[in-house]
This record gives structure tokens, C-alpha cells and sequence, in this order.
């Protein structure tokens, strides 16, 4: 017995809120998690299994410890990422594909872009570069601290400045 029921009655269920788009997409017009992808509530205890994880799960008969679904329809040149973006809503399964999370990270990486849609940059790192998100570094920052770190090392020579005076 599959944690979350019958994949065939979820499945069932998902596909009376798909929308078929012009691009082979089929659009989820149902609940979205956090992150923008289609969600369906599986049973009790508030369960939940996302769109694409269940149409490969009726797909495949399951999903391969280790390995995660990419969305293929993803096109970086045409959405910008990050929760808005619409593919994430597609439960195509011919626009899905079983792949390890570092495959699927660097995919991600080569498009130019985060996770959240923003650009990446280059900067060095110990003996060569790395690509970070200076948007969502600067966000985590703020996060952690109420304040960008680059706002912490202003205040603290701001600081010293006027104690020397």
C-alpha cells in the first residue's frame, strides 16, 4: 500500500484541474505549495504529494530512491523561475524526467539562474570561482540578521568613526 492511497484516484483527481496549454504543458489550476508546485491533498492527516512526483508515480510505478523529477519543459530563455513560474504546475508526463538532484541542480545552474528565478554571478573561492545568487545571498543575510552583512560592516565602521572622534 503506497503511503498516500490509490495513485490512480489522486491521479484521477488531479487531472479535473489540468488545463492543457499550446506548449503540451498541462497547467494545474488547483493548490500550489511554497514553492509554486502543483500539490494534492492525499488522504488524512493533511498529506500532500506534489503534481509531478504523482504523474511519475503513475508513470513509473514509483520513483527510485536517490532520484528526483525535473520539469523538461522548463525553457530559462522564457520564465524567469522561482515560484511564479508555470512549469512548475505542469503534469505532463512526457515533460517529466527522473534524474538525480546534482544532474538536476546543475541543469538549474547551467541555465543561468536560481532556483528562485534570480540571476546568477561569479565570484572567487578559495583557488578558482563559484556561482552564487547575490539576491538570495543578500536576502539569507537579512534573514538571519535584520540586516545585510554589508550593512553590518558599514555600521560597525560608522561606529569607529564616530569613536575616534
Amino acid at each position: 500500500m503506497n503511503v498516500y492511497g490509490d495513485p490512480m484516484r489522486l491521479w484521477a483527481r488531479l487531472l479535473r484541474r489540468v488545463v492543457r496549454t499550446e506548449s503540451g504543458c498541462w497547467q494545474f489550476t488547483g493548490s500550489v505549495n511554497s514553492s509554486g508546485y502543483s500539490s494534492v491533498g492525499a488522504g488524512k492527516r493533511s498529506r500532500t504529494i506534489l503534481g509531478h512526483q504523482l504523474a511519475v508515480i503513475v508513470r513509473d510505478g514509483g520513483i527510485p530512491d536517490g532520484l528526483t523529477v525535473d520539469h523538461s519543459c522548463h525553457d530559462a530563455q522564457t520564465c524567469g523561475g522561482g515560484r511564479d513560474c508555470q512549469h512548475r504546475r505542469c503534469v505532463n508526463p512526457a515533460h517529466l524526467v527522473v534524474m538525480t538532484g546534482g544532474d538536476n541542480s546543475a541543469r538549474r545552474w547551467e541555465s543561468g539562474l536560481c532556483a528562485q528565478g534570480h540571476p546568477l554571478a561569479w565570484r572567487k573561492r578559495g583557488d578558482g570561482k563559484a556561482r552564487y545568487c547575490p539576491e538570495c545571498t543578500s536576502a539569507k543575510h537579512r534573514t538571519n540578521s535584520g540586516r545585510t552583512s554589508s550593512d553590518y560592516w558599514r555600521a560597525l565602521r560608522e561606529s569607529k568613526t564616530t569613536d575616534a572622534a
